[in-house]
């Protein structure tokens, strides 16, 4: 599922961009959220604890620039594509000083959007073999390979890999799944998250992990978790 967000002063703009999302997805499939944030403020609170692939800025923000704020927003949101949404041309120059994945006039989002969607998941694609956390306030890489299992702890996300160190973040599970390989990483209880890669042993009741640690499987993810594996074992076949 893909969190896409916008991010605008003006919300009366909100309905007409969530239509033309809307209109797409179902056109094309595309699973999806959509979030609203009229003020820099709402944004910020949603992603102390949140994430976004997609966000919508616009560029003329009455408290702060958005090309400003879209530095703030990559610092504690590294993974959030971030496309300008402006009135105005004159702003495509000022853009390039920062990181983003599109410039859209907003007269003109109908017709880019489906090049924007296609253009974050390419990116999302070429990603899928790593994972950027915020770890004791520092951004941190994690490659997937290396991951064993995650486990849930209160607010916080365990990463226990394979040369025994432990990352720990604010990442929620589910937030987690969107972003890993589906065909390696399956949710088996409502507090884990393990790598077929990294499994010994399996059975119907917990799977045994190659640091000797043994994951449960809650019923509620029994027939889920088989049919992964089954999946699984047809692409190492």
């Amino acid at each position: 599922m893909m969190k896409i967000g916008i991010c605008d002063d003006d919300k009366f703009i909100f309905p007409k961009i969530e239509r033309v999302i809307r209109d797409y997805a179902t056109i094309e499939g595309l699973d999806y959220q959509f979030f609203t944030f009229d003020s820099e403020k709402k944004l910020f609170h949603y992603l102390q604890n949140n994430s976004l692939e997609l966000l919508f800025l616009d560029i003329d923000m009455p408290d702060k620039n958005g090309i400003v704020l879209s530095k703030e927003i990559h610092a504690c949101s590294p993974d959030c594509e971030i496309a300008f949404c402006t009135n105005y041309l004159e702003y495509a120059v000022e853009v390039y000083e920062t990181v983003h994945c599109y410039f859209i006039l907003k007269d003109q989002f109908a017709e880019r959007l489906p090049y924007v969607i296609k253009k974050v998941l390419d990116k999302k694609s070429n990603k899928a073999n790593k994972i950027f956390i915020k770890s004791g306030g520092i951004n941190e890489v994690i490659y997937t390979n290396t991951i064993i299992y995650i486990e849930r702890k209160g607010r916080k996300s365990y990463y226990f890999l394979e040369d025994g160190m432990i990352k720990v973040d604010y990442t929620k599970l589910e937030d987690l799944l969107a972003t890993l390989d589906k065909r390696i990483f399956v949710r088996c209880h409502n507090s884990y998250i393990i790598s077929f890669e990294k499994v010994k042993k399996y059975t119907r009741q917990k799977m045994i992990m190659i640091n000797g640690e043994e994951i449960p499987i809650s019923r509620p993810y029994i027939k889920l978790v088989g049919n992964a594996f089954t999946e699984y074992s047809w692409i190492k076949i």
